[in-house]
């Protein structure tokens, strides 16, 4: 599936599980995010910003994010 600008999206249970597994997590407290758009020259990349932080997230696989289903 295919993600709009401007998006509420989370992580994928997958990746959440990924990050767990390796011990690492660069959004810190952010559980959602703004989805911003696909970066032109990186396909399959992404920029984010945490919702509850504002902090820019890029070069993210767009995969590792799934549309929320808090609205």
């Amino acid at each position: 599936m295919k993600l709009e600008p401007y998006t509420i999206v989370v992580l994928t249970e997958i990746y959440k599980d990924w990050l767990k597994k390796v011990n690492y997590n660069p959004f810190g407290e952010d559980e959602s995010f703004v989805y911003f758009g696909e970066i032109s020259n990186m396909p399959a990349h992404c920029v984010v910003a945490g919702y509850e932080s504002g902090k820019i997230y890029s070069g993210y696989h767009t995969e590792d994010f799934k549309k929320s289903e808090m609205l």
